[in-house]
């Protein structure tokens, strides 16, 4: 299942409103008529401006705590306090210059004042300064070590960052003081699902986060888990708790006034479309629904949530059982819908191989789906006469070279086969596409709403190229290569063969997806794989960061894409300002 990707890319906007909750309201409306009444008694003392400010900034009510705050700051020149919470109150209403201009005033008046540089990393990270940032939280905790807020903040960025061992000691060093840090606990549970590692130990986090806390959050990365683990009936019900809580996962548009609405469409048991950067920073609400099977769906609350539909169920395999619901509720919506479900059910790889095999100037490998009996009887028997070896066997629904392998003789396909033989396969004809030089390369496109852009390019000396499992981080010419193929697809793909790929996209007719492919020796495209779960990041080394330009043109296209769907759907009625 698909996370929204904000509490990690800028997980401070929480702190924006931080009203906890609804049981507080009267104990925020008590100090606030306390603290009124203090201005009126002396309106020239700013400290009483200051605390009517922290009040109403608390409660939500930032346009009038900006009022009060700025008449603290105008009394109280000299207030370190009174230009932090200017600051807090200005990052509330996106007002992100100004507010580091009264956070530097702040440190200005009171170098030591921990908060205010924790407060300023939190504002530079949604400002995309992260070395800043950095540099903020370390000042804070060299002023206060046991300042758990800058140490949970630090070890989120350092996750953006991908600096994992770092962060993970971050979040023990949270647990030492405080074992029942509720968000130190959730975060390091989610951490480790998102590596995959220390299943075990993520479980008991989360789990101790809940018994002090139940929250959607846990219950979601829980349910992840546990569905990892095999144990789906747990894991269904860990989501429904989750959904009790919280029927949308709500990330907010990153401005004071979204552009409009989506509503996102996930499971737990399908592979998605990774929307970690696609989705980040972007100019509209998202709502993530997870599909349960069984479920008393809201059709008529969704679709309040609802300018367009982004389905993420989009591995045909995988998602069988979850893609007729998926399907049934977009219809029942009536909405505009991005990768529809029943586009996305005709992109298994035997369906796409079949449905592409006519294009001129493609090369389309033989593919075809067996159950795993039926595909050892056929080799058993030698009867698998379509096929020459090598070939290529993969477990149905697997990505990434999971349960993947190339067979040399039939006795190792039956040897792969028989340790699932009641799952399903893909049995694929082998094609030697090494280049001249010795060199596998996979390119890669995406397409959004039919454009075709490039993404990568990986070079490996193995068959199977997947760009982690590359040489390319110490080979500088590698890179050098790639980077030209972003710059100018057109000199490594003629007229003809770009003609190819684009009519590929349009026969799949996914409005997202991405393309996988090579060059043949007889200079036709060969096709891998053509599907909306392939991923699409930013890069965070400078190693790479030649491709995070031409990466943005992909994020910037899909932006477009949602807005031309979600314009056609929203209704000409004024909004709730």
């Amino acid at each position: 299942m698909t996370l929204l990707p904000d509490d990690q890319v800028s997980p401070y906007l929480q702190a924006i409103n931080p009203i906890a909750n609804l049981g507080e309201e009267a104990r925020y409306l008590a100090a606030k008529k306390v603290a009124e009444s203090l201005t009126v008694n002396d309106p020239l003392n700013g400290h009483a401006w200051l605390n009517l400010g922290k009040v109403l900034h608390q409660m939500g009510c930032n346009t009038a705590a900006l009022a009060s705050l700025q008449k603290a700051v105008a009394l109280a020149a000299n207030d370190a306090e009174a230009h932090l919470y200017l600051g807090m109150c200005l990052v509330s209403l996106w007002r992100f210059e100004e507010a580091k201009a009264s956070y530097l005033q702040a440190l200005a008046l009171n170098s030591t004042l921990a908060q205010a540089h924790n407060h300023l990393g939190q504002l530079l990270c949604l400002m995309n300064r992260h070395h800043d940032a950095l540099d903020s939280y370390r000042s804070a905790l060299e002023l206060e070590p046991e300042y758990h807020e800058a140490w949970l903040n630090l070890a989120i960025l350092l996750t953006y960052q991908q600096q994992w061992s770092k962060a993970e000691a971050c979040y023990l060093r949270v647990l030492e003081s405080n074992p029942n840090s509720v968000l130190a606990l959730r975060n390091l549970g989610r951490l480790f699902e998102q590596l995959g590692i220390k299943q075990t130990d993520a479980i008991d986090y989360l789990e101790r986060s809940i018994a002090i806390e139940p929250h959607a959050d846990a219950y979601l990365t829980l349910s992840n888990l546990l569905m990892q683990c095999h144990q789906e009936t747990k894991a269904w019900t860990m989501l429904r708790l989750a959904q009790s809580l919280r029927p949308l996962d709500t990330s907010p548009a990153k401005q004071a006034r979204a552009d409009f609405s989506a509503l996102l469409l996930d499971s737990p048991v399908a592979t998605s479309t990774p929307i970690d950067y696609l989705t980040s920073l972007a100019a509209y609400d998202r709502h993530l629904y997870c599909l349960i099977p069984d479920a008393n769906v809201d059709v008529g609350f969704l679709s309040t949530h609802a300018d367009v539909v982004l389905n993420l169920i989009t591995d045909a395999d995988s998602g069988q059982h979850v893609l007729p619901l998926a399907l049934d509720l977009v219809e029942r919506l009536k909405r505009p819908t991005v990768n529809h479900p029943r586009l996305v059910m005709a992109t298994d790889r035997a369906t796409v191989a079949e449905r592409l095999a006519p294009i001129p100037q493609l090369h389309i490998p033989k593919t075809l789906r067996f159950q795993g009996l039926a595909l050892i009887s056929l080799a058993t028997a030698q009867q698998l006469t379509a096929y020459s070896l090598p070939v290529l066997v993969r477990l149905a629904g697997c990505h990434g070279g999971d349960d993947f392998i190339k067979c040399d003789d039939w006795h190792s396909l039956i040897d792969f086969v028989s340790l699932r033989p009641d799952a399903y396969y893909y049995l694929t004809q082998y094609i030697n596409y090494r280049s001249i030089d010795g060199y596998f390369r996979k390119y890669r496109f995406i397409s959004v709403n039919n454009e075709l852009l490039p993404y990568h390019l990986a070079i490996h000396n193995e068959w199977m190229v997947h760009h982690f499992r590359t040489d390319m981080a110490n080979q500088a010419w590698m890179r050098e290569e790639e980077q030209r193929f972003l710059n100018a697809p057109q000199q490594v793909f003629n007229e003809v063969q770009l003609i190819a790929l684009q009519t590929a996209a349009t026969t799949i007719g996914l409005d997202f997806c991405g393309i996988d492919c090579a060059i043949s020796h007889e200079g036709k495209v060969l096709i891998f794989e053509m599907n909306a779960t392939m991923r699409v990041h930013d890069e965070k080394t400078e190693l790479y960061a030649y491709k995070n330009s031409y990466i943005a043109k992909i994020k910037i296209a899909f932006d477009l894409m949602l807005a031309r769907f979600a314009a056609s759907a929203i209704k000409h009625q004024p909004r709730d300002e």
